[in-house]
């Protein structure tokens, strides 16, 4: 027993000092969903269509859309994130691939209301690199 103990004892530590060190999230990870913008074209590629409405399991999401010149347009895009269960069903039904998962993790908040992320605030998270925030 004594022969165990000192291999640990130059072992290295597996122990992450959080917040200070953050840890570094595998890339098939998922954290809070973002809305993809077409870089070109600065738009939102959701069309509204609902299908990640109707696949959502716990039924956080909520989306709606209008009709103008033949195409259809986001009007509405909002998720709770305070019960979602980071399936990421909403990302791999998506016909556009307008939802991505992020990396970001981090998301306590004191005040309930701010787990609602409108279409704004969830555009917001896309324009930052996903996995920027852990590197500076």
């Amino acid at each position: 027993s004594m022969i165990q103990t000192f291999k640990n004892l130059v072992r290295r530590s597996v122990t992450v000092l959080y917040p200070y060190d953050k840890i570094l999230v595998p890339e098939r990870g998922r954290g809070l969903p973002m809305l993809q913008i077409d870089p070109d074209t600065h738009r939102i590629l959701c069309t509204g269509c609902g299908e990640c409405v109707k696949i959502c399991p716990v039924g956080v999401i909520r989306a709606s859309s209008i009709s103008a010149e033949g195409k259809s347009k986001v009007k509405e895009f909002s998720i709770d994130i305070s019960n979602c269960i980071f399936c990421g069903l909403c990302v791999q039904v998506c016909p556009e691939n307008a939802l991505e998962m992020t990396y970001k993790y981090e998301l306590a908040e004191a005040d309930l209301s701010l787990f609602q992320y409108s279409l704004e605030d969830l555009v917001e998270h896309a324009r930052p690199k996903a996995r920027e925030f852990w590197l500076g």
